[in-house]
C-alpha cells in the first residue's frame, strides 16, 4: 500500500494554493485551476498536493455545484488537516442548510498506481492484464489483457461498498454527507449507472447508516448521484 499512499501535505504548505470558504462557483473555479496547472506527472501521479485536489477537493467542488440554483446560495469549504470533516457545505435562501462532509475515494489501489507510473515514463500503459514492479530492477512489468464489458461495473460497485462500510465504522456530526469518488472512464450515461446501483443493491446496499446522504461522483465523466 505504500505506493499510493501520501501522507497528508502540512496546513501551511497547503494554505497556499486550497481555496478557502467560498461561493460553490469561486471554490470549482479555483480547484479547476489548481488541477490544470499540475503537471503531467503530478496529475497522474496522485501524491500530496495532487492527491488532495483529485480525490478530495474536485468531488467536494461538484457537490457544491449540484446544490446551487436559482434562489440558493452555496457556500463550501474544504479543510487541509487530514481530521474530521473533509469538507463543509452551507446553503441559504428559500432552503436553509448545512452539514459537514466525508470523502472517501474507491476502487483505486496498488496495480492502478503502478498503471500510473507506468504511464508517466512510458506515455503507455494497458488498461487491463498483470502487472507488477520487479524487485531487483525496480522496473514495472505489464501485461496486456482482456476483461468482460461489464467488468468496471462489479469492480466499482466493490470499491464503493468497501469504503462505504469502513466509513461506517467511525462516528460523525449529525448530518453529515457521505460522498464516495471513483474514476471509471467506461462508466456513464443513465444505463451503467443503473447497472452499478443495481450490482451495489445485489451486494447488500447501503441501507442502515448514520449518513443523512451518500452521493458517489465519477471524476472521469463528472457525473453525479444520489445512492442513499
Amino acid at each position: 500500500m505504500g505506493e499510493i499512499m501520501a501522507e497528508c501535505p502540512s496546513p501551511i504548505e497547503m494554505s497556499n494554493w486550497i481555496p478557502m470558504k467560498t461561493n460553490a462557483y469561486e471554490f470549482a473555479f479555483e480547484v479547476d485551476r489548481q488541477i490544470e496547472a499540475l503537471s503531467n506527472e503530478d496529475y497522474h501521479r496522485r501524491v500530496g498536493r495532487s492527491k488532495k485536489l483529485r480525490e478530495e477537493l474536485y468531488p467536494l467542488s461538484r457537490l457544491a455545484l449540484h446544490f446551487k440554483q436559482p434562489g440558493l446560495e452555496v457556500e463550501v469549504q474544504g479543510f487541509v488537516d487530514c481530521g474530521r470533516p473533509d469538507g463543509y457545505i452551507r446553503i441559504t435562501g428559500f432552503l436553509n442548510r448545512e452539514f459537514e462532509v466525508q470523502i472517501t475515494y474507491a476502487a483505486y489501489g496498488c496495480k492502478d498506481a503502478l498503471r500510473a507510473q507506468l504511464l508517466v515514463s512510458e506515455g503507455f500503459t494497458p488498461g487491463a492484464g498483470d502487472i507488477q514492479r520487479e524487485k531487483k530492477s525496480k522496473r514495472i512489468i505489464a501485461t496486456m489483457g482482456s476483461v468482460a464489458h461489464d467488468e468496471h461495473i462489479v469492480r466499482i460497485a466493490s470499491g464503493i461498498l468497501e469504503r462505504f462500510h469502513e466509513k461506517c465504522k467511525k462516528r460523525y456530526a449529525p448530518g453529515t454527507v457521505l460522498l464516495i469518488a471513483f474514476q471509471e472512464v467506461k462508466l456513464y450515461g443513465c444505463t451503467n449507472w443503473h447497472q452499478l446501483l443495481v450490482a451495489i443493491d445485489e451486494k447488500g446496499g447501503m441501507f442502515g447508516s448514520s449518513f443523512a446522504e451518500v452521493y458517489l461522483f465519477n471524476g472521469a465523466t463528472n457525473e453525479l448521484r444520489i445512492a442513499a
